[in-house]
Protein backbone atom coordinates (compact mmCIF):
# COMPACT_ATOMS: atom_id res chain seq x y z
CA UNK A 1 0.00 0.00 0.00
CA UNK A 2 1.05 3.47 -0.89
CA UNK A 3 0.61 5.76 2.09
CA UNK A 4 -1.04 9.19 1.82
CA UNK A 5 0.29 12.28 4.07
CA UNK A 6 -2.03 11.31 6.81
CA UNK A 7 -0.64 7.72 6.26
CA UNK A 8 3.03 9.06 6.59
CA UNK A 9 2.45 11.16 9.32
CA UNK A 10 1.41 8.42 11.46
CA UNK A 11 4.06 6.02 9.97
CA UNK A 12 6.71 8.78 11.48
CA UNK A 13 4.53 9.00 14.44
CA UNK A 14 4.97 5.22 15.09
CA UNK A 15 8.35 4.94 14.01
CA UNK A 16 9.38 7.52 16.82
CA UNK A 17 7.03 6.35 19.89
CA UNK A 18 10.78 4.42 21.14
CA UNK A 19 12.28 7.65 21.21
CA UNK A 20 9.67 9.13 23.35
CA UNK A 21 9.52 6.26 25.74
CA UNK A 22 12.63 4.48 26.36
CA UNK A 23 10.59 1.09 27.77
CA UNK A 24 9.41 -0.28 24.51
CA UNK A 25 10.67 -1.96 21.15
CA UNK A 26 8.93 -1.70 18.18
CA UNK A 27 8.90 -4.61 15.57
CA UNK A 28 6.36 -5.65 12.68
CA UNK A 29 4.07 -3.29 12.35
CA UNK A 30 1.82 -2.20 9.58
CA UNK A 31 -0.34 1.02 8.28
CA UNK A 32 -3.75 0.41 7.26
CA UNK A 33 -6.17 2.59 5.62
CA UNK A 34 -8.09 3.72 8.74
CA UNK A 35 -5.67 1.74 11.48
CA UNK A 36 -2.54 0.60 12.44
CA UNK A 37 -1.72 -3.22 13.44
CA UNK A 38 1.78 -3.42 15.25
CA UNK A 39 3.30 -5.17 18.20
CA UNK A 40 4.98 -3.91 20.78
CA UNK A 41 7.37 -4.92 23.38
CA UNK A 42 7.64 -3.48 26.75
CA UNK A 43 10.67 -3.94 28.15
CA UNK A 44 11.18 -4.61 32.08
CA UNK A 45 12.52 -2.05 34.10
CA UNK A 46 12.49 -2.71 38.03
CA UNK A 47 11.87 0.19 39.82
CA UNK A 48 12.13 0.77 43.53
CA UNK A 49 9.44 3.00 45.23
CA UNK A 50 10.29 4.80 48.10
CA UNK A 51 8.38 5.38 51.29
CA UNK A 52 7.68 8.61 50.19
CA UNK A 53 5.39 7.33 46.59
CA UNK A 54 3.42 5.64 48.76
CA UNK A 55 -0.23 6.75 48.53
CA UNK A 56 0.64 9.44 45.76
CA UNK A 57 -1.15 9.30 42.86
CA UNK A 58 1.04 8.33 40.03
CA UNK A 59 -0.26 8.12 35.76
CA UNK A 60 0.33 4.64 34.61
CA UNK A 61 2.59 6.04 31.76
CA UNK A 62 4.49 2.62 31.15
CA UNK A 63 1.24 0.77 30.08
CA UNK A 64 -0.05 -0.01 26.60
CA UNK A 65 -2.92 2.22 26.98
CA UNK A 66 -0.55 5.31 27.60
CA UNK A 67 1.42 4.30 24.86
CA UNK A 68 -1.46 4.07 22.20
CA UNK A 69 -2.57 7.30 23.36
CA UNK A 70 0.34 9.03 23.22
CA UNK A 71 1.02 7.58 19.66
CA UNK A 72 -2.29 8.61 19.18
CA UNK A 73 -2.29 12.07 20.50
CA UNK A 74 0.93 12.46 18.38
CA UNK A 75 -0.57 11.73 15.25
CA UNK A 76 -3.51 13.56 15.42
CA UNK A 77 -1.83 16.73 16.07
CA UNK A 78 0.47 16.60 13.26
CA UNK A 79 -2.03 16.11 10.78
CA UNK A 80 -4.52 19.09 12.53
CA UNK A 81 -1.24 20.93 11.67
CA UNK A 82 -0.93 19.93 8.71
CA UNK A 83 -4.48 20.69 7.44
CA UNK A 84 -4.12 24.02 8.57
CA UNK A 85 -0.85 24.63 7.18
CA UNK A 86 -2.08 23.33 3.63
CA UNK A 87 -5.16 25.82 3.92
CA UNK A 88 -3.44 28.72 4.79
CA UNK A 89 -1.43 27.93 1.85
CA UNK A 90 -4.74 27.69 -0.23
CA UNK A 91 -4.01 24.37 -1.42
CA UNK A 92 -7.15 22.63 0.37
CA UNK A 93 -10.54 23.56 -1.29
CA UNK A 94 -13.84 22.59 0.61
CA UNK A 95 -17.20 21.35 -1.15
CA UNK A 96 -19.01 24.16 -0.49
CA UNK A 97 -23.18 24.11 -0.02
CA UNK A 98 -25.88 26.45 -1.12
Amino acid sequence: MELNSYGIIANQEWINTPNIRKNIQLHEFIIMPNHIHGIIEILYQEKRRSNQDIGKFKSPSQTIGAIIRGYKIATIKRIKDYIKTRARLGELQFAQSG
